[in-house]
């Protein structure tokens, strides 16, 4: 008399069943990564979009009828000691005013913010502005 007790799993099912689920949890930890750079490069734009913003304002409260010549590359570098997470960020900030091509009596005020992506591309936000003189 022969025994037939189906009440259980096999070994190939279960072995099945946890290769599945394995799979399954591999494409959610994925996931997981993927959303955690998203997150650190919107934190890291926002970031520096504050630095620009902010030195656009410095810039923008200066006398214009003192820039003689017009200045280029100002000295630049770390973001100051109001913003110590963009130092640590490796930000780079760069600044120009320069005379409008188009308008003698105008200044293009140009704020750059430069900084190294996770897989090491260069990001940078450029923000522009014109003053009378």
């Amino acid at each position: 008399m022969a025994i037939t007790n189906n009440k259980g799993f096999s070994l190939i099912e279960a072995i099945i069943a946890t290769t599945v689920l394995s799979v399954g949890l591999l494409g959610l930890i994925g996931l997981f990564g993927a959303g955690y750079q998203a997150l650190d490069g919107g934190d890291k734009r926002s970031i520096a979009a504050k630095l620009a913003r902010d030195q656009m304002e410095i810039l923008r409260s200066r006398s214009m009828s003192r820039i003689n010549p017009p200045m280029e590359d100002l000295p630049s570098g770390p973001p100051s000691e109001d913003h110590p997470e963009g130092q640590t960020l490796g930000m780079r900030r760069q600044w120009s005013i320069l005379r409008s091509p188009d308008d003698a009596m105008m200044w293009v005020i140009t704020v750059e913010v430069s900084w190294d992506g996770l897989k090491g591309q260069n990001k940078k936000i450029t923000l522009k502005s014109l003053r009378s003189s």
